[in-house]
């Protein structure tokens, strides 16, 4: 079990996007961009309309991703019960879970970028 477990890309996927996103939500907030124009940081059009937008897009996205990037480590547990299986649903779902930081990141602060 132990072996098979731990070359498993459905108990590490999720795992090292959890921790990507941490690390990616640590360094916007360590490190915040300065400029609307530079090279990183959250810029959407919607970010970048005011100079209150896109302080708020890079702290608010920032602690997003380093929530969302935690709540993924608990989700390799999906390695575990799928240990020794492999199918297309399996993988859709890790996936997904990939992806979810990514696209709740984006509709939250989207969202309060729309109320600001």
């Amino acid at each position: 079990m132990e072996d098979t477990l731990f070359y498993s890309p459905y108990f590490w996927t999720p795992i090292l996007m959890g921790v990507i996103y941490f690390l990616v939500g640590y360094f916007m907030i360590k490190y915040p961009p300065k400029y609307r124009d530079g090279l990183y940081g959250y810029r959407t059009p919607r970010a970048r309309k005011t100079e209150a937008h896109w302080v708020f897009a890079q702290k608010f996205s920032a602690i997003m991703f380093k929530k969302f990037g935690l709540l993924c480590l608990p989700l390799c547990t999906i390695g575990v019960l799928a240990e020794g299986r492999t199918n297309n649903a399996l993988t859709i779902i890790v996936v997904l879970i990939a992806l979810f930081p990514a696209i709740m990141t984006i509709l939250l602060t989207e969202k309060y970028l729309k109320e600001l």
